[in-house]
């Protein structure tokens, strides 16, 4: 997988295992996108903890992204510990490019 502009680059079609942990230093809204003009993967608010998992298709060219909003501070101080997202491509075989 690649980075680029703080997202997870997606280069092959397929189902995939996205996890997504952390634990916050004040209370925030998230959401984990995939791609613009569609519903997240995954949205909460209000919390100091996440931990969520679930499968989902994901096709070529989408981009993982985590969108933070807090109330209370500035998104640049806000510590995050413990955090982790992880993608796990369940059905290779698919189109891929690299």
């Amino acid at each position: 997988m690649k980075l680029q502009d703080n997202s997870v680059l997606v280069r092959c079609d397929g189902f995939y295992l996205v996890s997504l942990k952390g634990y916050f230093s004040q209370e925030l809204s998230l959401s984990l996108h995939y791609r613009k003009g569609r519903e997240p993967l995954f949205s909460l608010s209000k919390v100091k903890y996440v931990s969520s998992i679930a499968v989902v298709y994901l096709g070529f060219k989408d981009k993982i992204y985590l969108n933070v909003t807090t109330h209370s501070t500035s998104c640049e101080d806000i510590q995050v510990n413990g955090g982790e997202l992880i993608l796990i491509h369940q059905s290779p075989g698919g189109f891929c490019a690299y």
